[in-house]
C-alpha cells in the first residue's frame, strides 16, 4: 500500500485514525491514571516520542505525495514509541495521597509499573500501528501496511480505556458520525479541560507543541513546510532532549521567516530592475553611471545568495552569515545616504528611471532590506 497511490477512502480513514489518537491525547494529556493529582506522568522522552510520531504522521497523512521523503522518520517513530512507552517510568509522586511511606522500594515499583499502563491508555498501540501501516511494505516486506491500517483504525476508537478522560473521548467519538466529526467540535467549549494544553504551558520548551496543537484544534493546522522540517529533525537532536528540540525547532522558525523576507525582498528587486530597463533587463542590474544609490540594486544579490546557501547547508556558518549582513548593512547606509545628501533629486532620478517607488529602491524602501538583516542575525545569535 505504502508504494501505491492512497484512494481517497483508505486515505480518510487514516486521516480519522489520526485524529482520533489527537483527540485522545490532547484531552488526556502526559497524565496517567491518577491524572486528579497529577503526580504520574510520561518522561519528557517519553512525551517527545510521541509528539514526534503525530507530527510525522499527520505530515505524511497531509502530503501523501511527498511521503517518500518522511519514510524513514516514521520507521524510526513506529520502531522507538513502543519501546519508549514500554520503558517509561511514573514520575515519583510529590505526596503520599496514594503511595504510603510505608512502602518499600519494591513494592513502590510494582505500584508504578500497574499505575502506567504499558502502552498509555492505547495511544501508543494505535500510533505504532498507523506508522507501521505508512512504512510497512517499504523497510518489512512481510508486513502487510493495510492490516496495520486496519488494525489501528479498529483500535483508535477504544483509546484512554481506564484512564478518567476516557468518557469525554467516548462521548465525542459517539457524537457525530465518522463523516462529519471534527477536531474543532472536539475542541468546542472544552478549552479549560483540555489537560495537554495546560501542560506544555508551564515551560517554553514546549511552546510550540502548544501551538501545533492548539493550530489543529482551531482547524488552521501550522505551515505544511514548518512541520516537515521538523519531522526532518536529524534522530541524534530528538534523543538530545526536549531542550534540544526546541533549540532546533526555533532555528527551523528562523531559517523559514528569513527565506521568507529573502523572497519579498528579491521580487521586489527584480520589479525595480525590470522597471528600470525594461523587460530582459540584467539580473542583477547594471550600476547606472554616477548615481551611487543604483549600485544597491546590484551590491545586495550577492550576500543574499550567500545567506541562502548557508541557510541550505547542514551546518551553517555565522561567520560567512555575519559577513553577508555586513555586505547588505553596507548597501542600505549607501542608499540612505545617498537620500540624505540629494533630498527632492530623487524624485526626479525616479521619474527618469520610470520606477513608481523611486529611483533608489532600497533607499526609498528600507523595511523589507531591514527585515532580512534584523532576521538574519537572529539566526547567527541561534547558531
Amino acid at each position: 500500500m505504502v508504494d501505491e497511490e492512497w484512494d481517497m477512502q483508505h486515505l480518510g480513514q487514516l486521516r480519522l485514525t489520526w485524529e482520533h489518537i489527537f483527540a485522545a491525547f490532547v484531552l488526556s494529556g502526559p497524565y496517567r491514571a491518577e491524572a486528579a493529582s497529577k503526580d504520574l506522568r510520561l518522561a519528557h522522552h517519553t512525551l517527545l516520542s510521541i509528539l514526534r510520531s503525530q507530527v510525522t504522521a499527520a505530515a505524511i497523512l497531509a502530503e501523501p505525495d511527498r511521503k517518500a521523503e518522511l519514510l524513514s522518520a516514521a520507521h524510526y517513530c513506529a520502531q522507538d514509541l513502543p519501546a519508549a512507552l514500554e520503558h517509561d517510568h511514573a514520575s515519583a509522586p510529590q505526596s503520599d495521597t496514594h503511595l504510603g511511606k510505608e512502602l518499600n522500594a519494591l513494592e513502590r515499583s510494582e505500584l508504578y509499573a500497574e499505575a502506567k499502563n504499558r502502552l498509555f491508555f492505547g495511544v501508543g498501540d494505535s500510533l505504532a500501528f498507523l506508522l507501521a501501516s505508512m512504512t510497512g511494505s517499504r523497510f518489512s516486506p512481510p508486513l502487510d501496511s493495510t492490516t496495520f491500517a486496519r488494525i489501528a483504525f479498529e483500535a483508535s476508537f477504544d483509546i484512554l480505556a481506564g484512564h478518567p478522560a476516557r468518557a469525554t473521548f467516548a462521548a465525542w467519538i459517539e457524537a457525530e458520525k465518522d463523516e462529519h466529526r471534527s477536531l474543532r467540535h472536539f475542541a468546542h467549549g472544552r478549552e479549560n479541560s483540555l489537560a495537554l494544553l495546560h501542560y506544555f504551558g508551564e515551560e517554553k520548551r514546549w511552546s510550540f507543541w502548544r501551538a501545533w496543537y492548539q493550530s489543529f484544534l482551531d482547524g488552521e493546522p501550522l505551515d505544511w513546510d514548518l512541520q516537515r522540517r521538523v519531522v526532518l529533525i536529524k534522530d541524534p537532536t530528538w534523543r538530545a532532549g526536549s531542550e534540544a528540540v526546541a533549540k532546533e525547532i526555533e532555528n527551523i522558525q528562523t531559517t523559514l521567516d528569513l527565506e521568507k523576507r529573502i523572497e519579498e525582498l528579491e521580487e521586489d528587486l527584480r520589479r525595480a530592475t525590470v522597471n528600470r530597463h525594461g523587460i530582459g533587463g540584467n539580473m542583477p542590474p547594471e550600476p547606472v553611471e554616477n548615481v551611487p544609490i543604483a549600485q544597491e540594486l546590484v551590491i545586495v544579490w550577492q550576500p543574499l545568495e550567500e545567506i541562502k546557501l548557508e541557510m541550505a547547508s547542514d551546518d551553517p556558518d555565522p561567520t560567512r552569515l555575519q559577513k553577508a549582513i555586513h555586505e547588505l548593512v553596507k548597501a542600505l547606509k549607501m542608499g540612505l545616504a545617498w537620500c540624505l545628501n540629494k533630498g527632492d533629486l530623487i524624485v526626479d532620478t525616479a521619474i527618469k528611471w520610470a520606477i513608481p517607488t523611486g529611483g533608489g529602491y532600497l533607499a526609498l524602501n528600507p523595511e523589507k532590506l531591514e527585515a532580512v538583516i534584523e532576521t538574519a542575525k537572529k539566526l547567527v545569535d541561534a547558531l
